[in-house]
């Protein structure tokens, strides 16, 4: 059945497959062992294979796409964007690692950081090499400070070590002084976007996470302590060597999502 509808992109027949991948396929969990996740990373570094059957399905229907015509290609991509309910964005999401032209996806990513749909936005911010690789500073910051309003993992957010900016890190210490102010809790993740630029002004902010209450808080400190270049921090008495724990953001990202 999948090998008959692959054969016959650009027909009624072909859209109608990825609409109803879920219907005809079913969404079994899909799991890899370690040399398929190995060569999931060669086919592009950092992607993360379809994690259920209807979007493996979807995937092979887009990968079979000719891209030979740059116009007809993008124009049967924006089709699918366009006509698609909520999983099959997803999977379009999702699969933007792996799509030609990706420069002329850039403005797809984009709506996809702006969308109130919070699956939709989840396949874009999180286990997705696409942002990082190609959306610029303001976009991608824009995708990482809605991951804290909405509440999504920053330690999933691909390659955002090397996206770290100062713009970034002010937006982040200015939102954790507004949730402070509400008496709300502040996600100790986002103090990863603050560690490279913290300034000697907003040092106060550590030494109130090193006195805290909460364990990952006080992690996240003596992570800001290890990373930071300000020499200052060499003062403040955090509990926790990081050496001794060997602390990281993705392993504290794991707590906090975990015990959330």
């Amino acid at each position: 059945m999948l090998d008959n509808l692959l054969s016959q992109p650009k027909t009624g027949a072909f859209y109608m497959s990825f609409s109803r991948a879920v219907r005809m396929f079913g969404k079994d969990k899909l799991n890899y062992n370690a040399n398929e996740l190995k060569n999931a990373d060669e086919l592009h570094k950092n992607w993360t294979p379809p994690s259920s059957v209807d979007k493996a399905v979807r995937l092979l229907i887009l990968l079979q796409i000719s891209d030979e015509n740059e116009p007809e290609y993008l124009t049967m991509i924006e089709n699918l964007f366009a006509s698609g309910n909520v999983g099959e964005m997803v999977a379009l999401y999702s699969a933007l690692p792996l799509l030609s032209y990706p420069e002329k996806l850039i403005i797809r990513c984009m709506e996809g950081v702006r969308t109130n749909m919070g699956e939709v936005f989840e396949a874009v911010a999180n286990h997705n090499p696409f942002p990082a690789e190609y959306l610029s500073e303001d976009a991608f910051n824009q995708m990482v400070l809605k991951c804290l309003f909405v509440g999504k993992p920053l330690y999933k957010v691909v390659n955002l070590q090397f996206r770290l900016n100062k713009n970034l890190a002010r937006m982040a210490n200015d939102y954790a002084h507004e949730r402070w102010s509400a008496e709300r809790k502040v996600n100790p993740e986002l103090w990863q976007l603050v560690a490279p630029y913290l300034e000697v002004k907003n040092m106060k902010d550590i030494q109130r996470l090193a006195l805290s209450e909460d364990e990952l808080e006080r992690k996240a400190a003596a992570l800001v302590c290890s990373i930071s270049p300000l020499t200052e921090l060499k003062e403040i008495n955090y509990p926790l060597p990081v050496e001794s724990v060997q602390l990281n953001w993705k392993g504290l990202g794991t707590e906090v999502w975990n015990n959330g």
